[in-house]
């Protein structure tokens, strides 16, 4: 059984739904194995209440958005950061990948 945090953000899955991401306000976002229930990676830490999470149309690459401004790239498969993050001027709301991923 997945252990939540308080306070999640929303869910979104890959596109064979084995694998979810959750973001919550402790400042995380998780990638979770969905059929497992076990944690897929370490988590993607902010500095602020991470506030949305999509994955690529492929699955291959996912972002987390978060109330510090900061959009950062990951891998679908491992969980990694990939890169240095995009920093946003105010706090970020909203995550997407265009159709083209």
């Amino acid at each position: 059984m997945m252990a939540m945090p308080s306070m999640l953000n929303g869910t979104s899955f890959d596109p064979g739904s084995t694998r979810l991401i959750l973001p919550s306000d402790d400042h995380s976002a998780m990638l979770w194995d969905a059929d497992s229930g076990k944690p897929a990676s370490e988590p993607v830490k902010c500095n602020g209440a991470v506030t949305a999470a999509a994955f690529s149309a492929d699955g291959k690459r996912f972002l987390v958005a978060s109330a510090d401004g900061l959009l950062r790239l990951g891998e679908g498969a491992s969980g990694k950061l990939v890169g240095n993050p995009l920093k946003h001027p105010a706090g970020l709301s909203d995550a997407c990948f265009d159709s083209t991923g």
